[in-house]
C-alpha cells in the first residue's frame, strides 16, 4: 500500500527515503505499518526525514493522528485508528448516530437515530479506544482525544460502553471525572 520505510524514513533502498502520503510508517500501538495520509502529519515526517537525510539520526515518534475538517458544513474531528474493525478481531465499532454505511457494515451498529448531523464512531480495543470519528456535535472530541492519546484504560466501563451505547457520553464524562477525582485524591 506504500512504501515501507524505518524509523527514520529510510527505504530498503541505500541512500533513498520516503515520507508522507507514500510512506508506510510502523505505528507502535497497533504493531503494524500504516499509512497517514494527513497534512500536519505529512509535514512531521518530512521534517524528520530531512533531518535523518542530512546526517542526524532522529527517530521518527508516531503521535495518535488528529484532524478537524468541515465536511459539508459539519465539523469533522477524526482521532486515532478510524479503519474498518473486520481487520483486526480485537475491535468492535459503536456509532452514536445514523448512517447507512455504518449499519451496513455489520461491525458497528446505530446507537440513535433521531441526531439529525451528529455522529460518533468509535472503534474499542479490548483495554482502551483505538479510534473515534466525531462528526456535528465536538462535546466528545477532547474527552476522546484524551482517551485515545493516552491509551487510558477503559477495561471499567467497557462492557457498560458495548452494552449500552446510548449512553456512551455520560458513562465517559462520568469515566473520565471519577479518574480525576481519583488521581487527586
Amino acid at each position: 500500500r506504500g512504501i515501507l520505510v524505518d524509523e527514520i524514513f529510510k527505504t530498503s533502498v541505500e541512500d533513498i527515503y520516503a515520507a508522507g502520503d507514500v510512506a508506510q510508517v510502523w505505528d507502535p500501538h497497533t504493531q503494524k505499518y500504516v499509512l497517514d495520509s494527513l497534512w500536519g502529519v505529512a509535514r512531521e515526517q518530512g521534517r524528520v526525514a530531512g533531518i535523518n537525510m542530512a546526517g542526524v539520526h532522529e527517530p521518527y515518534q508516531r503521535k495518535t493522528p488528529f484532524n478537524v475538517t468541515r465536511i459539508g458544513r459539519i465539523t469533522t474531528t477524526l482521532i486515532g485508528c478510524i479503519g474498518q474493525p473486520e481487520s483486526d478481531d480485537d475491535l468492535v465499532a459503536i456509532a452514536r448516530g445514523d448512517s447507512e454505511t455504518w449499519r451496513s457494515s455489520g461491525n458497528a451498529f446505530a446507537v440513535k437515530k433521531d441526531t439529525e448531523n451528529n455522529r460518533v464512531r468509535l472503534l474499542v480495543g479490548k483495554s482502551n479506544i483505538q479510534g473515534a470519528l466525531v462528526m456535528g456535535d465536538q462535546t466528545l472530541s477532547r474527552p476522546l482525544q484524551h482517551l485515545i492519546t493516552e491509551q487510558v484504560d477503559i477495561t471499567p466501563i467497557r462492557e457498560r460502553l458495548l452494552d449500552n451505547p446510548e449512553e456512551l457520553a455520560e458513562l465517559i464524562q462520568c469515566f473520565l471525572s471519577e479518574r480525576e477525582r481519583t488521581n487527586h485524591a
